[in-house]
């Protein structure tokens, strides 16, 4: 909300480079709090949430290419700041890219059941509360990191095919909401909305489907947890109304 309103404030055109600076500034303080925690997952998606409202916001290429510069530059320095445990979660997505049966002897056992979990549960699964993988034990944290492997097991394609056209219509409706604003600030808030929700469903299913590192961020309104459930109800909530004040006559 603080993003949208700085941003939102702008004079017509572009966006200065003064005024992306301070957003950024804005930015780095939760995501630096969060990252010291330690949680690099959620420090990430403070800055995903960042860089999509300033795309919205109309970032001039080369200040774009001037801060993608100065990332990588900066990236060095962002490995030797991380913990033992972010280093170790990085180097075992490369090693299940390379050899993911191998890497299943150290720290890539979790996602190697999350794969078997997955190739299990065929084209319709294996029914509810029928999965080996998930009831047996083998697959760990099925009620949050890897409930998307457990569903997939049980439910099969067609189940999971139906979850990823759900989250599609959901950040579809939201973004609609945002093109109806009536104003910046109401369009960049309902965009920074579908930013936070896709980068936590993209994380959890990218590590689920052993395409990302896993970083414990839980899938929205499916994995178990009170304060991810209450925190995507209230921005969707904030969302609606924004619906609302487009309206002429308002309640």
């Amino acid at each position: 909300m603080v993003l949208a309103r700085v941003l939102g404030d702008k004079p017509e055109g572009a966006l200065s480079f003064r005024r992306l600076i301070a957003s950024l500034a804005i930015v780095v303080v939760p995501m630096g709090l969060v990252f010291v925690e330690p949680d690099l997952g959620t420090s990430l998606a403070f800055l995903m949430i960042w860089a999509t409202m300033v795309l919205i916001a109309g970032i001039r290429w080369r200040h774009a290419l001037l801060l993608l510069a100065g990332g990588l530059v900066a990236s060095p320095l962002a490995w030797l700041g991380m913990k033992d445990y972010m280093r170790e979660r990085l180097i075992t997505f490369i090693g299940t890219l390379i050899d993911l049966e191998h890497a299943a002897f150290d720290q890539g056992y979790n996602v190697l059941q999350a794969r078997i979990s997955i190739g299990s549960g065929g084209l319709f699964g294996r029914g509810y509360l029928e999965g080996t993988q998930s009831q047996l034990g083998f697959l760990p944290i099925t009620q949050s990191d890897f409930i998307f492997s457990a569903a997939a097991e049980e439910l099969g394609f067609i189940g999971v095919g139906v979850l990823f056209c759900l989250f599609v219509i959901l950040l579809f409706r939201v973004t609609r909401a945002g093109d109806m604003s009536r104003d910046d600030f109401g369009r960049l808030l309902t965009f920074g909305v579908a930013a936070m929700i896709l980068f936590a469903a993209v994380a959890n299913l990218g590590a689920n489907l052993t395409l990302l590192p896993v970083t414990g961020i839980p899938l929205p309104f499916i994995s178990y947890g009170r304060t991810s459930l209450l925190t995507n109800l209230a921005a969707l909530g904030i969302v609606q109304s924004v619906l609302l004040y487009r309206l002429k006559y308002r309640y």
